[in-house]
């Protein structure tokens, strides 16, 4: 399949990881945390795991399921779930019809498919970003900044799981894979704030949980406009008021 003819979305978290360990004096792209992203996916916090892509666990397919489902997922990304098409899926995947029916049971097993890709592949890596951040207060501001960041893009192609939520949330099974994914973000924030109030730098009476929550959905909230009109200014005052929380509690 040739990846290089598709146009999807840029995705700046390998960027950002790579920039993060030549900070802290990594260069070589190593990473004592190399199994952090996989460990969140697979329960190890206080929120259910999420499901597993099935090559990470499953049986050999005749294709590479992980570059079909990313390719799906930048398709799906860029253009929404409403408005693809079998024949779109088709061509971004370079499957058949049949194989896409015989593989994911259609568009919307392909859709679930590209979700638990997402965690499994992409969310791991911000994950892991949160949990390298040597002091625990610069690992919080990790996912601030990158959704800040995200909203100000010139292409504004906004958050993967934030966009099917909004577009796909009635649908159970998709909502409660999005959900878990912005769970296990909480879950990397609170982690954090729970090692800064150990370490004397969060106040005692501060709810790691409660503010990691309050700044989990200040997140989700920003991804889900992301994609739209919202302007710079009030992106800047999302992320002003989430760091204005931060300073008031440390």
């Amino acid at each position: 399949m040739d990846s290089e003819s598709q146009n999807p979305p840029e995705n700046p978290l390998e960027d950002k990881l790579q920039a993060l360990r030549a900070e802290n004096g990594d260069a070589s792209g190593s990473c004592e945390n190399a199994a952090l992203g996989e460990g969140l996916m697979d329960g190890k916090s206080s929120s259910a795991s999420l499901p597993v892509p099935s090559y990470v666990t499953g049986r050999p397919r005749e294709f590479d399921e992980e570059e079909v489902l990313d390719l799906a997922m930048k398709h799906f990304w860029e253009h929404g779930y409403e408005a693809t098409t079998m024949r779109d899926l088709q061509a971004a995947t370079k499957l058949s019809s049949q194989s896409i029916y015989n593989s994911f049971g259609g568009k919307r097993g392909l859709m679930i498919g590209a979700i638990d890709h997402y965690n499994y592949a992409h969310l791991s890596k911000l994950l892991a970003l949160i949990s390298e951040k040597a002091q625990p207060i610069q690992g919080v501001r990790i996912p601030i900044e990158f959704y800040r960041d995200r909203a100000m893009a010139a292409t504004r192609p906004g958050c993967f799981l934030a966009n099917a939520l909004v577009e796909c949330g009635q649908d159970a099974e998709i909502s409660r894979r999005c959900q878990g994914g912005f769970s296990k973000l909480r879950d990397a924030i609170a982690a954090r704030l729970a090692e800064a109030q150990a370490a004397g730098i969060l106040m005692a009476h501060a709810s790691p949980e409660g503010i990691a929550a309050a700044v989990g959905n200040n997140l989700v909230g920003l991804a889900a406009q992301a994609c739209g009109q919202i302007s710079n200014a009030e992106v800047t005052a999302i992320f002003e008021g989430m760091m204005g929380l931060l300073r008031s509690v440390v």
